[in-house]
């Protein structure tokens, strides 16, 4: 097993971050957008081997004592030498004495290591989403007709998120 050291992510981290996440998503990743607001707020940390960063992984508190886990990446270099296990176990032991009620975390279907990691901890499927976002461009280019009525559209935030949130 590779031995990650676990680090809270720092201002100076940024770069490292940036670079990690830059091939994630073909590089849309979320984090560089939120990097500093997560830097803030806490729960944001680094596995490193010596100075270089090779994994990230966030916690946040939500309402009722709901403790959410996310933004596990592996840097596409070291992906398959066993570093996303070790992030979610160093994870694991760091949050193992906070008092949430409850821990969850989203993970995309297509996912399978992180469905994996998450089988072995005991975590079960609450909810599933389905969604398609497409340009006007798209729409054009993939020949998408319709008008999409039969698509049922929550508007409010709260409502559609209340089966991951809820207790």
């Amino acid at each position: 097993m590779v031995r990650l050291r676990l680090e809270k992510v720092k201002p100076a981290d940024r770069e490292q971050v940036e670079e990690l996440c830059s091939r994630i998503w073909n590089g849309h990743d979320y984090i560089p957008q939120v990097f500093d607001e997560w830097v803030r707020e806490g729960g944001f940390y680094c596995g490193k081997i010596g100075d270089r960063i090779v994994a990230l992984d966030k916690y946040t508190w939500h309402k009722n004592g709901v403790l959410w886990l996310e933004g596990l990446r592996v840097h596409p270099d070291f992906q398959g030498m066993g570093i996303g296990r070790e992030m979610v176990e160093l994870m694991w032991d760091l949050i193992s004495g906070l008092p949430y009620s409850s821990l969850r975390f989203m993970t995309s279907e297509a996912n399978v290591e992180s469905i994996h990691l998450a089988e072995k901890k005991g975590f079960r499927i609450m909810a599933e989403y389905h969604y398609l976002t497409l340009t006007e461009e798209e729409l054009k280019e993939f020949e998408i007709k319709g008008d999409f009525t039969g698509v049922r559209e929550e508007k409010d935030p709260e409502k559609a998120f209340e089966p991951v949130r809820s207790t």
